[in-house]
């Protein structure tokens, strides 16, 4: 008979409170044994829908990575003599890596032998709205003894338990049928130990699923922050919860030695699937002049997260004993009045008397020698750190500064920028993010990203999003990657060579960190007029 094995295998001592011969204990397994034959109802088998879909379970080896549990809580009999006999929830989880089934069965109080019962957990497959066995655990509540089996062929199945306080864990042993098989519903119940007919817990049948459990995703933006001695930084902690489930009771706490922090903890509540929050943090270094602040996020349920930036003492900036050769990139604050996302703007200083006031033409260094609409003509004070651009005064040092490029209405802000050396090599990875036209009639939002490699090679992407508001559409173009080499053949000027065999030259200059460094991995580039950066966070 199926099931007869498991009847051998549990003594009567288990499950009834007074001695009983091993005939007696055959004979009332053998009852469980019949009352679980496949296509006879089970008290907890039935589903709470009309109808199930199948979602079978991976049958290869090498999609048998994923975890599936089920849930058992939603009751739909009550008649525990006790609370030590009464169910109030069994967690099924299906470990197809492992090839393991293991069942949390939690009574409202800490079972003991004189109310004992007896804990049927089955995982198996939707018939219409029928969970039909495939494999059984079988466990007394009080006492040490299990077994289990798996169904169609029969098999006997080891299984241990352990209890903790008032949970009871049946985990099989492993068996590759547990992690082929298309496995997707569990139920659970409780008998009485002298009558498996006589049910005190009993609940639906559930999905045996991928869990949606969340997954936390620590960010604390640049790897590198900071501010002048003795200031303050603002750091902004962002928390995504990249899984399935939501994340509950979200706290951040920051941590690192050399640091002084306002204050080093937040809780960020409950984070809903594909969601993020933030808060933002002041930070200081104390002692030294490099630190690193850790920050850690955790979830109900033991998921954390950790990450690190670097906090430094930012150097004062310094004035230039010369401008020549220097150059600065900078856009204008007021371009979303333009209806466009960047309008940037560049200086370069070619010589000792010029300014060219614009990008180069294919990169190549203008040779101003005379005033022009873009060669402008300066002087310098080294001393005071002040330059007269054709009659402008600005101060100009390590950090940049502020002109006003003529025929725009308002002031940019300059950064400098290093140009690197003929034959340079790169390895980073960038974005370009900007819009054209008035987003509250239409709009077209373009992505470009740019992808150099110390191989001297490189991918260029873009994408392009428009919306039509009132219509309820959208559309989109994505055209194919543009592949090539590329090689920087004079100081701040690189070649662009595409598999078509098409050549660009743009002026190509890399944005410096917080300690006037070059920094075109982690900080971005100029290329041409296109700003590059790295997206963080």
């Amino acid at each position: 008979m199926v099931y007869s094995r498991i009847a051998a295998l549990i003594l009567a001592s288990t499950l009834v409170a007074a001695p009983a011969t091993a005939s007696a204990s055959d004979s009332q397994f053998e009852q469980v044994a019949a009352s679980l034959e496949p296509g006879q109802l089970q008290p907890g088998s039935q589903g709470r829908s009309v109808e199930r879909s199948a979602v079978d379970a991976p049958a290869s080896a090498a999609a048998a990575t994923d975890i599936q549990q089920a849930t058992i809580a939603d009751r739909t009999t009550n008649n525990a003599p006790s609370a030590q006999q009464r169910l109030t929830k069994v967690v099924v989880t299906r470990d197809r890596a492992k090839r393991t089934l293991t069942a949390q069965a939690t009574f409202a109080a800490s079972p003991t032998t004189s109310a004992n019962s007896l804990v049927v957990v089955a995982a198996g497959a939707w018939n219409g709205n029928t969970c039909e066995t495939r494999a059984l655990m079988i466990g007394a509540a009080a006492t040490a003894d299990a077994a289990g089996s798996l169904i169609d062929p029969d098999l006997d199945l080891a299984v241990a338990r352990t209890r903790s306080g008032a949970t009871v864990t049946l985990t099989s042993a492993a068996h590759t049928r547990i992690g082929t098989e298309a496995w997707n519903c569990a139920y659970a119940y409780n008998t009485a130990p002298t009558d498996i007919n006589s049910t005190y817990t009993g609940f639906y049948a559930e999905d045996l699923a991928v869990p949606k459990v969340p997954k936390l995703a620590t960010s604390l933006g640049a790897p590198l922050q900071g501010d002048y001695k003795g200031t303050y930084s603002k750091v902004r902690v962002t928390v995504r919860n990249r899984g399935k489930g939501d994340a509950t009771n979200v706290r951040v706490r920051l941590s690192g030695s050399g640091l002084k922090m306002l204050s080093t903890s937040k809780s960020l509540g409950t984070i809903e699937p594909n969601r993020s929050a933030s808060h933002v943090f002041k930070v200081r270094v104390a002692s030294g002049s490099k630190r690193t602040l850790t920050a850690k996020a955790t979830a109900t349920g033991g998921y954390a997260h950790s990450a690190t930036t670097t906090m430094v003492i930012k150097p004062r900036p310094k004035k230039y004993a010369s401008l020549t050769g220097r150059y600065f990139w900078g856009f204008r604050p007021d371009s979303a009045l333009y209806n466009v996302g960047w309008m940037t703007r560049a200086v370069w200083f070619v010589n000792s008397t010029y300014a060219y006031v614009d990008f180069a033409k294919n990169g190549v260094k203008p040779t101003c020698t005379r005033t022009t609409t873009k060669c402008k003509r300066y002087t310098y004070n080294a001393r005071t750190g002040v330059a007269t651009i054709a009659g402008q005064r600005v101060t100009i040092n390590t950090e940049g500064f502020t002109y006003k490029v003529p025929g725009d209405p308002t002031s940019s802000y300059f950064d400098p920028l290093y140009l690197p050396k003929k034959g340079a090599r790169v390895a980073t990875y960038l974005t370009h993010k900007t819009y054209h036209g008035n987003c509250i009639l239409s709009c077209t939002a373009f992505t470009d990203r740019i992808e150099l490699g110390t191989n001297g090679r490189f991918v260029k992407s873009s994408v392009a999003l428009g919306s039509w508001p009132g219509i309820g559409g959208s559309w989109g173009s994505i055209p194919p990657d543009k592949r090539g080499t590329y090689r920087i053949i004079s100081t701040g000027r690189i070649e662009l060579k595409y598999a078509t065999g098409t050549k660009q030259r743009r002026t190509i200059g890399y944005m410096l960190d917080l300690l006037g460094r070059s920094s075109p991995k982690n900080d971005g580039i100029m290329l041409g007029n296109t700003n590059y950066y790295r997206e963080w966070n």
